[in-house]
């Protein structure tokens, strides 16, 4: 729970890291749309047959269809937890980079962080580097590539459970690494 984790937390301050999508975004909405649109030529798929390749769906991802994504009932719980302990918190997405993105500013408004850090566009790299690099002690995700990157980086990984009607059709397998599952924590 959020509170057998807030009593478990050192008394000084520390850097936290959160995974964006299903972690505290349920964002299936805009990856639904990039992947099954028919707003191309002939009822195609506008960003053609490999979307996520896409240069510009990952630039509207970015930028415009996260209006459409919702926070996490949970993610609120816990960023209001670690601001009220003075924690700085990080956002590491294992989304494509684009030129522009308003995600920073989005999470900012939607979780009231007074001293927001950008977003990390990770890609296909690993964020092990930037949570060792930001010494993240606790790192929150969804995924088991969050759990055994953060893992890897030295930190303290807890899953957070993907809400049931995700489109992200990747197998988890949450408690398998040894990390703690917040329990109810998929909404």
């Amino acid at each position: 729970s959020v509170l057998q984790i807030k009593q478990q937390l050192p008394r000084n301050s520390i850097a936290v890291g959160f995974d964006v999508d299903d972690t505290v975004l349920f964002s299936s909405p805009a990856f639904y749309y990039v992947a099954f649109n028919q707003d191309g030529a002939n009822g195609s798929n506008k960003y053609g047959p490999k979307p996520f390749e896409h240069e510009q769906a990952w630039k509207e991802i970015n930028n415009q269809f996260d209006k459409f994504s919702l926070p996490k009932k949970i993610a609120s719980r816990l960023i209001d937890m670690h601001l009220s302990r003075g924690d700085q918190i990080y956002f590491i997405t294992a989304r494509q980079p684009s030129e522009q993105e308003q995600l920073s500013a989005l999470l900012q408004r939607i979780f009231d962080i007074p001293d927001m850090h950008p977003v990390i566009f990770m890609g296909q790299k690993s964020k092990a580097e930037p949570i060792r690099k930001l010494n993240i002690q606790l790192y929150y995700g969804d995924s088991d590539s969050d759990i055994q990157e953060a893992l890897e980086a030295g930190a303290r990984a807890i899953r957070i459970l993907r809400a049931g009607n995700s489109t992200d059709p990747r197998k988890l397998q949450p408690g398998a690494f040894g990390e703690p599952v917040l329990i109810n924590s998929d909404l």
